[in-house]
Parts: C-alpha cells; structure tokens; sequence
C-alpha cells in the first residue's frame, strides 16, 4: 500500500540520517538540513505507520486464513488512532483523518464477527460485543441467522431429506452414504 512505501522510504531516511548529513554538509546545502525536532516529526511517524505494515502482510498471507484477524487488526488500528501527547501534527492529522474513514474502509461484517466467535482466542473481542450491541442481538441468536443465511433453512433441509431417503433405499452404497449424512448432521446439531 501506499502507507507502506511512504515507511520504507522515511525508514530509510532515518536509518541512513548520518550519511543524509554528511552529504547535505559536503555540498553546502545548509538550509535543506533537516533539524532535531523535524527527525523526530519523521520518527514519530515512522511508528506510527509500523502497526500499518504488520496488519497489511498479516492481513495478506496466503497461506493460512485471515479473516478472524481482521477485527483484531481493526481493535488495535483503533488503539493506534488515539491522540498522544507525543504526536506531531502530521501523525495528529493522520489519525484524525483515519479515524473518519476506519468504518468505511474496515467495516465490521457478519462474516468477521462469525469469524472472530470461531476463533476461541478472540470471542471476548470488545469489537464483537459493542457489534452485538448494535445490533441489539445476543451471540446465540446471531449465529441461528447466520446458520440460516449462510447455510440455509433447516426446515427445507428436513423435506430434502424424505427424498433422500426414497433413493438411498435403492443401492447399498447410497444408503451407507445416507446414514453416514444422517449421523454426521445429527452430531453436528448438539
């Protein structure tokens, strides 16, 4: 993101300050020296824009699942985005202007909060409770909606199965198959 190469270049900037000096010295360019208070400026926002770089690499792995990162991510974007006495008014700036835009570019979802109730690790999220809130919901009766948008009306479910019992009947391996569904659904209910 842009975020991400505006830190590798101020990084940069910091971890090479001494040589960035020496050069602005050797060619007489007094005024283009940054001072003390400016280095800091450049600092200050160089940890601030750090929590930025972990979320977008963990966020964008490819090899493990990160949709119940997503709202720990967003709980300490959050944290980040509170005013320091610390902050220059660049970083200032910066949070205000993304705390404005952090619900639209990072809404909380259905599917972050089923994620996040998944994850044994993150199911006291404060996200996930103030989302229930909202929504005036409890946990349970949340997941019986997403149960049924997202997997489909149990009731249609039980009519499906009078037809499947008709053809499991006809063969040996369909009606082994069929009991195998029918113990697994019924053990998946508990």
């Amino acid at each position: 993101t842009r975020w991400n190469l505006l830190l590798m270049m101020l990084d940069s900037l910091i971890k090479n300050q001494q040589l960035i000096e020496r050069c602005i010295n050797r060619l007489r360019l007094f005024d283009k020296m940054l001072n003390n208070k400016e280095w800091k400026k450049i600092d200050n926002l160089v940890q601030f824009l750090k929590l930025f770089q972990t979320a977008t690499e963990v966020l964008s792995g490819s090899k493990y699942s990160t949709i119940s990162l997503v709202l720990l991510f967003k709980a300490e974007i959050t944290g980040v985005l509170t005013y320091l006495a610390t902050d220059s008014n660049i970083v200032k700036s910066m949070k205000h202007n993304m705390q404005i835009a952090l619900d639209h570019r990072l809404p909380v979802t259905d599917l972050h909060v089923i994620a996040a109730m998944i994850d044994p690790s993150q199911r006291a999220l404060t996200t996930v409770q103030k989302y229930f809130t909202e929504q005036n919901i409890t946990a349970v009766e949340f997941l019986k909606q997403a149960v049924q948008k997202y997997v489909g009306d149990l009731e249609k479910g039980q009519d499906d199965q009078a037809s499947r019992d008709e053809t499991a009947e006809k063969t040996p391996r369909k009606r082994a198959k069929y009991d195998m569904l029918v113990k697994q659904a019924s053990s998946a209910t508990l």
